[in-house]
């Protein structure tokens, strides 16, 4: 059955068999659910069907009209060489921090996003299974890991839809990343290694059948105790043969077929002598453990015919080059080994010494004087490549000022909250929160700034994202790279608000904020943009959720507006590159749209003085009783005024507000009367553990 006849919503078990099998998938019917017993397996014998895909006739006796296993549900692929190379990475990103880890290093690898863009499915019990094709050269192993991730390599099954789970839940294919709807991707070089480094530290090797390389992973350049190379060796094995043709070809430029192979033979000879197979197995020798990696004889005869082939064109160009002086094998210049740098304060010089394999580099006092300075987005705020969080309390007005902040950006402005933008460019903001009115929501903002947004980079992303969800994080990431394709990258991605992306997640549970943290690092990574997260605050002030945000974020914005109130107060309690604990204040403005509709919409504006005509002076006695009327009402009816480090500062804006003084002066006010036992912080709603101020003496005269 080929794609275009392919329907899933009414496909039978045959139909999908033929269409998996039109894939070039050796597929196969499987077992059903077993409780208490291993049902993961083909329901027919299958060593036999390892290496090439089953005949039409066997095919037909299983899934033919009257064949043997059409209304079985249950079928699986067998992976490796009878599928054309394809093999399965089968993630536990559900349910293991290891396996989520460990894949969102693998995005990170990633020089290009269409690497990883490949048919996906979400199996029965919740886990991700990603298909890629692997090269001619790499034999994918099978195997198991400590960690939550498994490799189905050659000889390895893995169940395929619509079959069923014992859950109940049944086999099913990442939207938009179907068979039908995406190929399989062949997997890059660069994927294959990584797979065999997970093999090495935290699976086992499978048995190798007779006549296959056996794969061991290939770090940088590196020796053994005894000088020998054991890394690097095919990269050595190439320049070797290639300086001794060249040398060939100066001294002698017509040669023998006797003398070339002789030439070979003790070269190849000198090869064995410096180099040392990874595998350890005692009565074998080198030459046969090197052979038995693809190290060994065989390449070595296959890379000196190809250099002897080029003799009278690239060989005879290198030839008429000056000989180096040293001949040793070297890094290759597009892989650098990891150095670090000696200097020699009595010589003035500086050494570079290679580090060991498996060392970090690390960087001395002068080195660390060279480090370029933080280059920011918005200037002591917001750095460029960054992740954040603006905070705030329902209906604090949080979603205007980082929609400001983002409109402000797109549009080019020169600042924003009165402190300068350094960088303007494409903004993604991602919501389904108030779209209703957003559209006022600019307008509005149009009208206040004077500016017409129309033709900004600005972009909204309205679906539903869950960011526990790999297969949603890639199709964030395609949308993203689209939009960067059409214009440019966006310079800042924020998402409004954190709990919209995080459905069924524990906001209290480390590990589900650290995914989400690693979902945001994948985006701000991916592009160089500055991620933002506009995240809600609990009953007691404090971000909602673990502290992980705290710890990860490079800045934090906690925004405080009392409901009803006009002016409310943005804090920096974090800045990671800049200093931190100050104190904006912001007035919500109404503004018309200027459209015929007489719409009006909410502005959130820097107030630089508010209000005009504040007091520098300590007000009347009258007017600060009156304060503490209200604060101690506020108290008794559990909404206490508070200035903790997270929590809401109303206390502040409500002397603000009361005796129209300025900030500075609203604050020495209550230091004062805490000083003098006039006010102090206690309990005020213990269900909610709310503290904040209550009043415990008078003013004095």
């Amino acid at each position: 059955m080929s794609q275009t006849e392919f329907d899933p919503e009414f496909a039978s078990p045959s139909d999908y068999a033929s269409f998996y099998r039109s894939l070039h998938i050796q597929v196969v019917p499987s077992l059903s659910p077993n409780k208490g017993g291993q049902w993961k397996l083909p329901a027919v014998s299958w060593k036999s069907l390892q290496n090439e895909i089953v005949p039409d006739l066997t095919f037909e006796r299983w899934y033919g009209a009257s064949g043997e296993h059409t209304r079985r549900q249950n079928m699986g692929l067998i992976t490796g060489k009878a599928s054309n190379g394809i093999f399965v990475v089968d993630v536990d990103l559900h349910r293991n921090p290891e396996a989520a880890a460990w894949w969102q290093y693998i995005i990170e690898q990633a020089p290009s996003l269409s690497d990883l863009e490949t048919v996906a499915q979400t199996t029965g019990g919740g886990g991700k299974q990603y298909l890629f094709r692997a090269p001619s050269d790499w034999l994918p192993p099978t195997f198991k890991t400590s960690i939550g991730v498994d490799i189905r390599g050659q000889g390895g099954f893995a169940v395929l839809p619509p079959s069923l789970h014992e859950s109940g839940n049944r086999y099913q294919w990442d939207d938009g990343f179907e068979p039908w709807s995406v190929e399989i991707a062949d997997a890059p070089h660069w994927l294959c290694v990584e797979i065999d480094r997970l093999a090495e530290k935290h699976g086992g090797r499978p048995m190798t059948p007779a006549g296959q390389i056996q794969h061991t992973a290939t770090p940088d350049y590196e020796t053994n105790a005894f000088g020998k190379l054991i890394d690097g060796r095919e990269d050595y094995m190439t320049r070797i043969i290639w300086a001794r043709i060249v040398d060939l070809k100066r001294e002698a430029p017509m040669i023998s077929p006797n003398e070339l192979k002789a030439a070979e033979n003790d070269l190849f000879q000198t090869y064995l002598r410096n180099v040392k197979s990874r595998i350890a197995e005692f009565g074998t020798s080198n030459a046969d453990l090197l052979e038995r990696e693809g190290r060994g004889e065989t390449l070595f005869r296959v890379k000196w015919s190809i250099a002897v082939k080029q003799w009278d064109e690239k060989v005879a160009e290198h030839a008429k080059v000056e000989k180096p002086t040293k001949e040793q094998p070297q890094s290759r210049p597009e892989e650098p080994v990891a150095v670090n740098y000696r200097f020699d304060a009595e010589t003035g010089e500086i050494f570079v010494d290679p580090l060991p394999e498996g060392a970090f580099p690390y960087l001395d006092v002068r080195q660390i004087k060279t480090m370029p300075d933080p280059e920011y987005l918005i200037d002591g705020l917001v750095a460029e490549k960054s992740f954040g969080i603006t905070g705030g309390a329902p209906g604090a007005g949080k979603s205007f000022i980082t929609q400001g902040q983002a409109l402000a950006i797109a549009t080019g402005q020169e600042e924003w909250f009165g402190r300068k933008i350094h960088k303007h460019g494409p903004v993604v903001y991602i919501t389904n929160e108030g779209l209703a009115d957003l559209k006022f929501r600019i307008m509005a903002w149009e009208q206040h700034f004077a500016v017409k947004a129309d033709d900004a980079p600005f972009f909204l992303i309205q679906q539903s994202i869950n960011f526990m969800q790999q297969s949603d994080i890639m199709k964030l990431l395609q949308t993203v790279a689209h939009i960067a394709k059409l214009h440019t990258s966006p310079v800042a991605v924020y998402v409004d608000t954190v709990s919209r992306v995080l459905p069924g997640a524990d906001e209290n549970l480390q590990k589900d904020m650290t995914i989400f943290i690693a979902a945001c690092d994948a985006v701000r990574q991916a592009f160089n943009a500055t991620v933002i997260g506009v995240h809600h605050t609990s009953r007691q002030g404090n971000l909602r959720g673990s502290t992980v945000f705290e710890g990860a974020a490079d800045f934090i914005l906690m925004i405080e507006r009392e409901a009803g109130d006009t002016y409310g107060t943005m804090t920096a309690t974090k800045i990671k590159y800049a200093p931190d604990g100050w104190h904006n204040e912001f007035e919500m403005k109404v503004v018309n749209t200027g459209n015929i509709t007489g719409k009006e919409s909410l502005v959130a504006v820097y107030s630089e003085s508010k209000p005009k005509g504040e007091k520098t002076q300590w007000p009347d006695k009258s007017v600060l009783e009156k304060v503490l009327r209200e604060m101690q009402k506020a108290f008794d009816e559990g909404k206490a005024w508070a200035m903790s480090r997270n929590a809401h500062h109303q206390a502040v804006m409500n002397v603000q507000r009361i005796t129209g003084v300025n900030t500075q002066l609203a604050r020495q006010i209550l230091e004062a009367w805490q000083t003098n036992a006039v006010i102090e912080i206690d309990c005020c709603d213990k269900k909610a553990k709310k503290y904040g101020f209550k009043v415990i003496g008078s003013i004095r005269d």
